[in-house]
């Protein structure tokens, strides 16, 4: 039987401690502490002293407020996506590692070069698109997102969320790397929300792997004319 989204995750936390994927991903060590990768990646040359910690459940760089458990450490060290840090955990070191997409989220945002999914206190995916997208949060989803989340991402290839992304530039590789999905009509969560041409999905994660929500932009009319796919 194949595992699911949330025991993909669980499997991979329980299975990597932190200390070993700080080694796996050649961080500079300096006593107890690592340089960080994201404020402190010259190392030594150019820091007096490290300033990233490791925890338990995680680390902290308590210089550039970074923090996270050891998905989101690969996520900042490799700059990647979520699901890239997934791959990379189960074999996938070159293809991360290699990967040349590096998408400019927006100029506001503290660091340009992050890959979706955000973190909660991060923004610039809706600017993308016109207007931003709207949650499926609600209290009956909270602990069931998981399966909701993979059946929109099954429902992508082929779909107007397909071809609704292409009109945007994007192609069908590039959104399954970054987790998008596809709610076709009928399927989204919130009844009144629904849309004749469904919604693209996105997904937000925390800094500790947990799928926080998911968020839908509603396909607009134009985009049942984009050519089929």
């Amino acid at each position: 039987m194949s595992e699911d989204f949330h025991e993909r995750i669980a499997r991979i936390k329980a299975s990597n401690p932190i200390a070993q994927v700080a080694r796996r991903l050649n961080l500079v060590q300096s006593g107890q502490r690592y340089f960080c990768p994201s404020c402190q990646a010259a190392g030594p040359s150019q820091h007096k002293s490290p300033d990233l910690a490791l925890h338990q459940d995680g680390f902290k760089c308590w210089k550039c407020g970074e923090g996270g458990d050891g998905i989101a450490l690969v996520r900042l060290a490799l700059a990647c996506s979520f699901l890239e840090a997934l791959t990379w955990f189960d074999g996938g070191e070159s293809r991360v590692r290699n990967s040349n997409l590096n998408v400019r989220l927006s100029s506001t945002t503290t660091n340009n070069n992050i890959g979706y999914p955000l973190r909660p206190t991060e923004t610039g995916v809706s600017s993308i698109f016109h207007g931003g997208p709207r949650p499926i949060y609600t209290p009956t989803l909270e602990r069931n997102l998981g399966p909701v989340f993979q059946a929109f991402q099954n429902a992508l290839p082929g779909s107007l969320g397909e071809r609704y992304f292409k009109s945007r530039g994007f192609t069908l590789e590039q959104c399954q790397r970054f987790g998008l999905g596809y709610a076709g009509p009928g399927t989204w969560p919130h009844g009144n929300r629904d849309w004749k041409h469904g919604r693209v999905v996105f997904p937000s994660f925390s800094s500790d792997s947990e799928l926080l929500n998911l968020y839908g932009r509603a396909c607009e009319d134009r985009v049942t004319s984009v050519p089929s796919i």
